[in-house]
């Protein structure tokens, strides 16, 4: 029971008995006035029909005096009134019993009345004739008692109701600051931070509440620290301190973890840019001046790379830098290295440096089965022929090509593609577990997508989706993968759950949102069963339609998660306010982790921050087992990869 309830309780009975002493104070005042006026009523009649009589002893009239006898015991307020001689004997007598039929019987045997009697002499000069004796009948005086008493009952019974409304609602205004300190408990718990504002007058509860607050605020500031501290380490691993743009350690690892994930079909574009002039600029102009041109250079490959999906760039060294972009049929190697190179004159025209000759590109394509030595191989060469051609040239060395997509040439063939694979809705589904650790429970299964084209030819996601994001249909492709798994998750009932990856487009489509909710609503069960991820580097750009979108899946019953935590350099601090299920930390961390003190440092900072905001940890690419005890050890709670589980299809 809760103290507001025990106090409220505790003050009404107090109330309640109260108010029944009272009452029974004023039920025995009223009986014992009534005693009263029975006597006092008694008396008078007595005294007045005395003097009454002495008029008319005298003749002995005996027919008047019967008269006023029964006129006076005819208003039946006397049980006896007797008029007897001087010797005693009777004259005139009046009796009645007593019956009283509107008052219950249990009052008149609880409530005991007397009926008084009073005398007086009948004179008649100064001689007495006679004495008239008055019995007052009690029955008047129990129904007036009982009237009275339900009279009484019935205003402190008002008077009860409307006192505990009151003392109820007192009771409620003065615990309003406890209930508000419980709802701040319970956000504190939920890794939320809310002070109160308003604070009680009452010294004991203001004293509750004012420390309260101070107990939040320190709860939040020590996440906010813990938060600060392992993103500032990451920073000094993984970020470039002048340009914010990853270094050569960040760059290289998530290029081979993007190489490692390729599929057959897939293929990539490998970019270094070198620029010229910025010795000269350090030696004549300063410092200050160098790490301008190399922010102005890094603020045009972000803006460049804005626009591609799942793409990096990192300043490798002094005044290199390196971008990796998804290839597709949309725009060429040839046309992106062009764009790049134009950009790169305007740092001239902006007044970074006062040399025309402002950078040199060289660049490659990536295949599946590339190395990352290979291909920075491939790419510095590329960069040697660029600098040998003279002022802003880029030169290509090679460019990865692929069977798959030979037929496939230009956008209006791709785009053609694509529409009818989502008319024939030709999308497989396969599945790959997500385990606690190798050997224990499965947490859910990650779908994964393949696609079928007319000739039965299978093509990976990695190949198709990206160009779909081109011509804005990949939410039509997330529509049928979320059909045929709402279609399996209701031909095959269970617990097991099943995550969704879906593109960043999925934030601003309106029409797939309502399409989404609607059909979440109408198959209840299957959307309780179902995760939805976001990767983090899109999702991050979008972070206040991802809090939209991610309240709306949890109102339907599904799961939210983040996939490939890590690729982003954003403030971990988010994480508070999004709180998804689950965060999948990015393979690039896990690949080369056993011999990379950063890569634990930074998988285990993670841990600290998801736990303190209850989100699971879960590794990806996990393909070995000394991986895998590495994990446990720094505070994953789940790992996907090879090691195990494959993909198999649904």
């Amino acid at each position: 029971m809760t103290l507001y309830r025990q106090l409220t309780i505790s003050v009404s009975l107090l109330l309640v008995v109260m108010l029944i002493g009272t009452l029974a104070v004023n039920i025995h005042t009223t009986r014992t006035f009534l005693q009263g006026q029975l006597s006092s009523h008694a008396q008078d009649t007595a005294t007045s029909l005395g003097l009454s009589l002495s008029q008319y002893s005298v003749e002995e009239d005996v027919p008047i005096m019967t008269s006023m006898v029964d006129a006076i015991f005819d208003r039946g307020y006397y049980e006896q009134i007797s008029l007897t001689k001087v010797d005693g004997s009777p004259f005139i007598e009046k009796n009645s019993t007593i019956v009283v039929d509107t008052v219950p019987q249990w009052v008149i045997n609880s409530v005991a009345f007397e009926a008084p009697s009073a005398s007086a002499k009948v004179m008649s000069g100064w001689t007495e004739m006679g004495t008239v004796t008055v019995t007052s009948h009690a029955g008047y005086a129990y129904q007036e008692f009982w009237q009275t008493a339900v009279r009484l009952a019935v205003w402190f019974l008002l008077g009860a109701v409307v006192s505990l409304a009151i003392l109820g609602l007192g009771v409620k205004v003065l615990f309003r600051p406890l209930q508000q300190v419980k709802s701040q408990a319970d956000a504190v718990a939920n890794k939320t931070y809310e002070l109160q504002t308003n604070i009680p007058a009452t010294k004991e509860l203001k004293s509750v509440v004012l420390a309260m607050n101070q107990m939040t605020t320190k709860v939040q500031s020590h996440f906010l620290e813990q938060a600060n501290f392992s993103e500032r380490m990451r920073e000094m691993a993984y970020q470039d301190a002048t340009t914010g743009l990853g270094n050569r350690r960040y760059f290289i690892s998530q290029l081979e973890n993007r190489i490692t994930q390729m599929e057959p079909g897939e293929h990539g574009v490998l970019i270094l840019i070198q620029l010229v002039g910025l010795q000269t600029i350090n030696d004549t102009e300063g410092f200050e001046a160098g790490d301008a041109y190399i922010k102005g250079a890094a603020d045009l490959l972000v803006g460049f790379v804005s626009k591609e999906c799942d793409s990096l760039t990192a300043r490798l060294a002094g005044a290199d830098f390196a971008v990796y972009l998804r290839q597709d049929e949309g725009l060429s190697i040839l046309e992106r290295v062009e764009e790049l190179s134009q950009l790169f004159c305007e740092l001239h025209q902006q007044g970074y440096t006062p040399n025309v000759d402002v950078s040199h590109i060289g660049s490659c394509g990536i295949k599946a089965d590339s190395s990352v030595a290979t291909i920075l191989s491939e790419a510095d060469l590329a960069l040697r022929v660029a600098q040998g051609k003279g002022h802003n040239q880029w030169h290509i060395h090679s460019q990865a090509g692929s069977e798959l997509t030979q037929d496939l040439n230009g956008r209006q063939a791709w785009g053609q593609f694509i529409r009818e694979i989502i008319a024939t809705e030709s999308v497989l589904l396969h599945a790959q577990n997500v385990v606690k650790h190798p050997g224990e429970g499965v947490i859910h299964q990650e779908i994964l997508v393949r696609i079928l084209d007319k000739d039965n030819q299978v093509w990976p996601a990695g190949v198709v989706l990206p160009m779909a994001e081109q011509f804005k249909l990949v939410c039509d492709i997330d529509q049928i993968i979320i059909k045929k798994l709402i279609v399996y998750l209701n031909a095959n009932p269970g617990t097991d759950t099943f995550a969704v990856n879906l593109c960043t487009q999925a934030l601003s489509e309106d029409r797939f949102v309502a399409w989404l909710n609607e059909t979440l609503q109408a198959n209840s069960a299957a959307a309780s069963r179902m995760i939805f991820e976001f990767s983090e580097f899109g999702a991050v750009r979008q972070l206040d339609a991802l809090k939209a979108f991610s309240a709306n899946l949890r109102r339907l019953g599904c799961g939210f998660g983040l996939d490939h935590f890590g690729q982003a350099f954003t403030s971990f601090g988010y994480l508070n306010s999004l709180k998804p299920d689950y965060v999948k930390i990015d393979g690039g961390y896990i690949a080369h982790m056993v011999d990379c003190r950063d890569d634990q440092f930074f998988v285990e900072s993670l841990c600290h921050v998801a736990h303190s905001l209850d989100i699971v940890a879960i590794a990806e690419r996990v393909e070995t087992e000394e991986q895998a005890k590495l994990l446990s050890i720094l505070g994953v709670d789940a790992i996907q990869g090879y090691l195990v589980h494959k993909p198999e299809g649904l």
